[in-house]
């Protein structure tokens, strides 16, 4: 699952792919984390990761999938997030941000 913030928009593309969990943008770290802030979709950690709250994720991505087993899906790579410490203290994923996209 690919979280992609440009100016003006953030999007969840490949909604049911969820091995790869990440942010791209070409935006600078705090031009990012307004973005995400503004959309309720999260904020920067660091120039590295951000996190991303799983609530914007089910929202946008949830209702454009055709997999009726999504929602369990989605609870699984919460947890899995939750094990292996992907996961910050208000409850949000950590993704890493992948720049230049």
């Amino acid at each position: 699952m690919i979280v992609r913030a440009a100016g003006g928009s953030v999007v969840v593309h490949e909604v049911e792919d969820f091995d790869r969990f990440r942010v791209e943008t070409g935006l600078a770290p705090a031009v990012l984390d307004g973005e995400l802030r503004a959309r309720d979709a999260g904020y920067v950690i660091d120039d590295d990761s951000a996190a991303i709250a799983p609530s914007f994720i089910a929202l946008h991505a949830g209702p454009r999938t055709k997999d009726a087993a999504w929602g369990a899906h989605m609870r699984a790579m919460v947890e899995h997030a939750r094990r292996n410490g992907w996961f910050t203290d208000d409850g949000a994923l950590v993704a890493h941000i992948v720049v230049g996209t």
